[in-house]
């Protein structure tokens, strides 16, 4: 309750902190009924899919966090590609791999595996290049995703083809090594404009601006949530390092001390 409570007050104005207080205590007090409470937060967030979206976001998947679920976002120029972004990568589109084989053979399901892997590297640069994401984190979920989904697709290609071989495995840990080297970089460019635009509301201050917090706020969760997927990303590159002796990645690596200062100048630990 106390979580429910203080995510409402952040996230929403005095007259919604009531609405949520009393939908939470309603919930509660019938128990822990899974069906009740997403009906009851269906109806509540329905009556205004705004801000009270916004709340349950944050309620169930803190900023930061991107142990559960699978967050996407279609902005305007994206949404000719909802459909095939599911197809794609929400589905295992690998296993096409090997159903094409066992009905048609290896050839037909190699030259699947290509064309599939033509369409998730499309995807992923229109994503990667998009510019009118509302959220920095979904944007860059999205990207992991589909360089996740290649990584599964190229495996089961390597399996179709025979490539099983200690050396093919370690080609393979290369390739995935300069995948995500790809992947770091695309990462940079959606960080720069959120810290840009906090140093400028900070000035040459060392205390933001209590009129500027609201502002403040949406830059720093919009950057937790890159900085997690951003941090999962560097430490598969890192592991892959360590077994080879790479280290392209460094170069890629967050710096969240720069966001942890600015943290500290609107009174938040780190």
């Amino acid at each position: 309750m106390n979580r429910w409570t203080d995510c409402a007050a952040t996230y929403y104005d005095e007259k919604g902190y009531d609405q949520w207080r009393a939908l939470g205590k309603t919930i509660a007090a019938q128990g822990a009924d899974p069906a009740f409470v997403a009906d009851s937060l269906a109806r509540f967030v329905g009556a205004d899919k705004g801000k009270r979206m916004s709340v349950l976001i944050k309620l169930v998947r803190p900023s930061g966090s991107a142990a559960i679920g699978k967050r996407t976002e279609f902005p305007e120029s994206l949404k000719k590609y909802a459909k095939a972004y599911e197809a794609l990568v929400l589905t295992a589109c690998e296993q096409e791999v090997e159903e094409k084989a066992q009905k048609e053979g290896p050839e037909a399901a190699g030259k699947l595996g290509d064309q599939l892997f033509a369409r998730l590297q499309a995807l992923l640069q229109a994503v990667a290049g998009a510019s009118d994401f509302r959220h920095t984190g979904s944007q860059a979920e999205m990207v992991r995703a589909i360089d996740d989904r290649k990584h599964d697709l190229l495996a089961a290609m390597r399996k179709n083809a025979g490539k099983t071989s200690e050396k093919d495995e370690a080609d393979a840990l290369r390739h995935d090594y300069t995948r995500l080297v790809t992947e770091l970089k695309s990462y940079g460019p959606l960080e720069a404009p959120r810290l840009e635009h906090l140093y400028k509301m900070l000035g040459k201050r060392e205390r933001f601006l209590s009129g500027d917090l609201g502002d403040v706020m949406e830059e720093f969760d919009q950057l937790a949530d890159l900085y997690a997927i951003w941090s999962g990303s560097f430490q598969k590159a890192a592991a892959i390092a360590q077994k080879s002796g790479l280290a392209e990645h460094l170069k890629y690596k967050p710096d969240i001390e720069r966001y942890k200062k600015l943290r500290r100048a609107n009174g938040q630990s780190d």
